[in-house]
């Protein structure tokens, strides 16, 4: 409402039947207006640093005939790419997920998760972590 005309102000207010002489101000939610919350953020650095870690030991992120994520073995391929684009890669695929429907969602670099499935993205993540630690 803000850059809105007075005289355009008055018409809204007068169609919602509403006094357009008390009502000067607006006033916001506790909500984070759009943005990120501190503690996302924290968890965002966390999933870029898991993913990164993953990448590091020489592993990558697939998923099963089942669809479940498991660490395997860098390719060639995977081995002679900046580290970072494989890491990249691996967050995607870590947020990635399947439907009901049996559709895959692409999924996204650490920096643009956010809420829900920023939080399993990192319970995967982390998981995965325990899962290299084992194979050593």
């Amino acid at each position: 409402m803000r850059a809105l005309p007075q005289g355009e102000y008055d018409k809204l207010m007068t169609a919602t039947r509403q006094d357009a002489k008390k009502t000067t101000s607006h006033t916001y939610g506790k909500g984070t207006k759009g943005g990120k919350t501190q503690d996302e953020s924290q968890q965002q650095q966390e999933m870029a640093e898991a993913c990164n870690a993953i990448v590091n030991a020489g592993y990558t992120v697939k998923r099963d005939k089942d669809n479940v994520l498991y660490i395997d073995q860098m390719s060639d391929e995977d081995t002679i790419r900046e580290p970072l684009a494989v890491a990249e890669d691996v967050c995607k695929e870590i947020s990635s997920f399947i439907t009901r429907d049996k559709k895959k969602i692409s999924g996204l670099s650490a920096s643009q998760l956010k809420g829900q499935r920023l939080s399993i993205s990192l319970q995967n993540a982390k998981r995965l972590i325990e899962e290299m630690k084992k194979k050593g």
